[in-house]
């Protein structure tokens, strides 16, 4: 998953929204879905609004907070062989563990999408507001997002490309199973939360049956 931020200065927004309590404040908070639609619209777009702008701003200085509205937009990262985790033999990390290395390139299809994207969070920004910080959206380093997926991922058949079968159950083993983000085995475009539970839930129906 590829992402995208921009902020927005905003004087009013529409859509579902809640109030809420905190530090003694009843304010008015919002997060709009632009959702993922393939092939019209193949990113999933968050519209939030925020107390505190995750970006820096330009001269240092955060805008008025009711008037904030943050702009993300993620894109689904091709799938690649070569992108993985791999654990040196020689070196640990602070738990003591085998240290991980991140194998992972951006691919010129990548490249294609991500500026798709930018020009629909563009599109959708100028619609909203004007820009705070720049007429350009962000691009955020990879990893930014947290979403890890696909390390581990299912397939139909030990083919060597997958680590466990659709029940979640690793190849070769009849005890072992495995959950989480890296069992999604397709590229995504927006949190993998839901999906990941539901993958998980499936496996416990599984081992109930089996054991």
């Amino acid at each position: 998953m590829v992402e995208f931020c921009a902020d927005l200065g905003l004087g009013r927004l529409y859509g579902t929204a809640w109030s809420y309590n905190r530090y003694g404040a009843n304010r008015l908070r919002g997060i709009f879905q632009v959702p993922f639609h393939a092939p019209t619209h193949p990113y999933h777009g968050q519209v939030m609004h925020m107390d505190v702008s995750p970006i820096p701003l330009d001269g240092g200085k955060a805008p008025d907070a009711k008037h904030v509205v943050g702009m993300g937009w993620s894109c689904q990262k091709q799938i690649r062989f070569e992108d993985c985790v791999q654990f040196s033999e020689t070196e640990r990390d602070y738990f003591g563990m085998p240290k991980m290395h991140i194998e992972y390139e951006v691919t010129p299809s990548d490249q294609h999408d991500m500026a798709e994207a930018a020009k629909e969070q563009a599109r959708a920004g100028a619609a909203l507001g004007t820009p705070v910080f720049s007429d350009e959206p962000l691009l955020v380093p990879p990893g930014t997002s947290l979403h890890y997926q696909g390390s581990v991922r299912m397939g139909a058949t030990n083919d060597g490309y997958c680590v466990c079968d659709s029940h979640s159950r690793v190849w070769g083993f009849n005890n072992l199973y495995v959950g989480g983000n890296g069992v999604i085995p397709t590229a995504t475009a927006c949190n993998p939360t839901l999906t990941s539970v539901a993958l998980a839930v499936h496996a416990c129906r599984e081992i109930e049956e089996s054991f």
